[in-house]
């Protein structure tokens, strides 16, 4: 479906327009790009969440508006100065555990900045004008950046990573092709399949015979 094009284009466009300054989850760079390890403290990953099909206005014989949802998640990780483990640990006096509690607040402060940092990079990427087509390989209309979520900082080792969720909305038209597995005829019409049956006389090991029975349909 063309749903799945979409997403793949946006996936493009995330991939090309990081310049070094995040890691887009699923594309595929060149081998000799210059950016390929700076900044993987940061990363993009792309869901087709659901899409709704207007049953307004729509033909039976489609094409079928699809008004697709994805989700873009953001990711961005900053060392803190002491490891975490130190605040966890019986065996660390009270100073330690001070210090450590300083270097994580710090760390997230920093994950924090780099967040938002993140956020108004893929956010200009996403609604360049010069994309308003996402690519053109579908016909989409009404992209657009819906809402942005923010979660707490988590603490995971000597890393502090804070993490977000946008919602990006579009819209395609669906094609109805057909199930290709369908008997369906010239006029658009699914045909039963034909069904064959060997019928056997028992009683007459000499005389069975094999009957085939054609259903064509109506």
């Amino acid at each position: 479906m063309n749903f799945e094009t979409v997403k793949a284009d946006i996936i493009t466009i995330l991939g090309a327009g990081a310049a070094g300054r995040y890691r887009t989850v699923g594309y595929q760079p060149q081998a000799n790009a210059a950016d390929l390890n700076e900044n993987l403290d940061r990363s993009v990953q792309l869901f087709y969440t659901g899409g709704t099909f207007p049953k307004s206005g729509a033909s039976l014989r489609g094409p079928i508006r699809h008004e697709m949802s994805f989700r873009v998640e953001l990711i961005a990780s900053k060392a803190a100065v002491v490891d975490v483990a130190t605040l966890e640990s019986s065996t660390s006096s009270a100073a330690q555990k001070a210090t450590a509690l300083a270097g994580l607040q710090a760390a997230a402060a920093l994950a924090d900045e780099s967040l938002d940092d993140l956020l108004s990079v893929v956010f200009n990427v996403l609604m360049d004008n010069s994309d308003l087509d996402l690519g053109g390989n579908v016909d989409v209309s009404s992209r657009w950046f819906e809402s942005f979520q923010k979660d707490a900082p988590h603490p995971r080792g000597a890393l502090v990573t804070i993490t977000g969720s946008s919602k990006f909305t579009c819209t395609c038209y669906e094609d109805l092709s057909g199930d290709e597995a369908l008997n369906v005829d010239a006029e658009g019409v699914i045909q039963p399949t034909s069904i064959s049956i060997d019928v056997v006389h028992d009683d007459d090991e000499e005389t069975k015979q094999g009957v085939t029975v054609e259903n064509a349909g109506p």
